[in-house]
């Protein structure tokens, strides 16, 4: 009996993991698509800006800009269905990478340190919303580092 009611909890933890995470995304493939390319823009930015800036570098957010690079090149046939022009996706792109390289001039090159402190933490906000979709909870390591939050 004891062996039972372990497996129902079991699997009861694994439900409520998948519908946990089943929420973070969107349900439509075309805002599925968005929140992919938007991502990917964001970290290939950050990705560009720390290995310009820092000897220190960190891999794994080129890494994770290629993973949603690829989440969103497998969502992208059932986006153009649901009507999703061809070339919407590198305007997201773009949109995330723009959103924040001006995060990150604020952070480095503002003189006014309550500025540079906000840009930071929706620098930080915004890609702590990409890497939730696909890590788990945790932070990793290298967002507040490459945020700015430590210099």
């Amino acid at each position: 009996m004891k062996i039972f009611a372990r497996i129902i909890v079991c699997v009861a933890a694994l439900l409520l993991i998948s519908a946990c995470a089943a929420l973070a995304l969107p349900a439509r493939s075309f805002e599925r698509a968005e929140v992919f390319a938007t991502c990917s823009g964001r970290l290939e930015a950050l990705a560009v800006h720390d290995r310009a800036y820092r000897e220190d570098n960190s891999p794994e957010i080129g890494v994770l800009s290629s993973t949603f690079t690829d989440l969103l090149h497998a969502v992208l046939p059932d986006a153009h269905e649901e009507g999703v022009p061809a070339n919407q996706h590198t305007l997201w792109r773009v949109a995330g990478w723009s959103e924040v390289a001006a995060l990150l001039n604020e952070v480095y090159f503002t003189f006014d340190a309550a500025r540079s402190m906000r840009a930071a933490n929706a620098l930080r906000e915004r890609i702590m919303q990409c890497t939730e979709l696909i890590l788990p909870k945790e932070e990793p390591d290298w967002v507040n580092r490459v945020s700015g939050l430590t210099h």
